[in-house]
């Protein structure tokens, strides 16, 4: 779902693509997104909890989803990773350009 080798703009296309996917995501393309993003996921030992955390994000103590048990991931929880990726936008941009 996702390319590793995103252009400039990876942030952008992630947040349009979870928009546009909000219903159709897997747990595994959110992860993959996620981690993309610079985002380090674990999965939780109970059930297919997730928790997420980024070090290079000042002032983000992490968050979390539930995978799901089906094929894709409640659209609830979809909307809230595009969301806090949208509101991270500037700052994961700027990780992006320093691992480059």
């Amino acid at each position: 779902m996702w390319c590793h080798t995103w252009p400039m703009g990876q942030v952008s296309d992630a947040i349009a693509t979870l928009k546009a996917k909000e219903l159709t995501t897997t747990c595994a393309d959110l992860v993959s997104t996620l981690s993309a993003l610079g985002f380090e996921v674990k999965r939780r030992k109970s059930g297919n909890h997730y928790t997420l955390y980024h070090d290079s994000i000042q002032g983000f103590t992490g968050s979390d989803f539930d995978g799901g048990h089906g094929k894709t991931v409640k659209f609830v929880y979809v909307q809230a990773m595009r969301k806090l990726i949208a509101k991270y936008e500037t700052e994961i941009t700027e990780y992006l350009k320093e691992i480059k």
